[in-house]
């Protein structure tokens, strides 16, 4: 396995494992965490229904997975997020992301739930849902993660001690090197970066 995904729900899991199918990946997606041997499989997708749970048993859950997918061969986590960054000011998406880089020894998490094939992007490090802010896209109204800023800057702040920076569109246009360059030269963070188009 190379690639191990973490989806918060069965439908962003689908999505991120028919990308990495339709990419020619050898794509399996799991309900739950899977007991065994994943075989011969180049990506792994386990899909949990931690979004909206407590975030200590979202941690509980996603750290379970992750070991997994390690113990599989995976050299590269993904944890899949919803595009419209569904969320409240306790979690989960930052305690899970902070639990997993600590799993992994890392010291900078790239967090950018844009999808632009389905009207998400994010610039100037807020969502847009099509032309709209994340917060006037009827997200606000959204009866358990109710969305109502959508500077991602501020509500991953709100949600996590580690600090959070953001890489700007002019860095994404000046290619991944730049883009390399500038996370290296960060403290330990969880890093908003623009994306408007695939």
């Amino acid at each position: 396995m190379k690639i191990g995904v973490i989806a918060d729900d069965f439908t962003g899991a689908s999505d991120i494992a028919l990308t990495l199918a339709e990419a020619g990946m050898r794509t399996v997606q799991y309900v739950g965490v899977p007991n065994g041997d994943a075989g011969d499989v180049e990506a792994g997708v386990v899909a949990l229904k931690s979004r909206t749970i407590p975030a200590n048993e979202a941690v509980a859950l996603s750290l379970a997975a992750c070991d997994w997918l390690v113990g599989q061969g995976a050299t590269q986590i993904i944890f899949k997020i919803c595009s419209t960054f569904d969320s409240t000011d306790a979690g989960n998406i930052g305690p899970v992301a902070a639990a997993l880089a600590e799993r992994l020894g890392e010291t900078h998490v790239i967090t950018c739930p844009a999808f632009p094939e389905n009207g998400r992007s994010v610039y100037q490090g807020h969502l847009f849902v099509a032309d709209r802010l994340l917060n006037e896209s009827g997200m606000q109204d959204h009866p358990l993660t109710p969305m109502k800023d959508a500077d991602l800057r501020r509500v991953l702040a709100a949600q996590t001690s580690w600090e959070v920076t953001h890489t700007p569109m002019t860095t994404v246009r000046a290619g991944a090197a730049a883009i390399a360059a500038q996370i290296a030269a960060l403290p330990k963070s969880m890093i908003i970066v623009d994306a408007i188009a695939d």
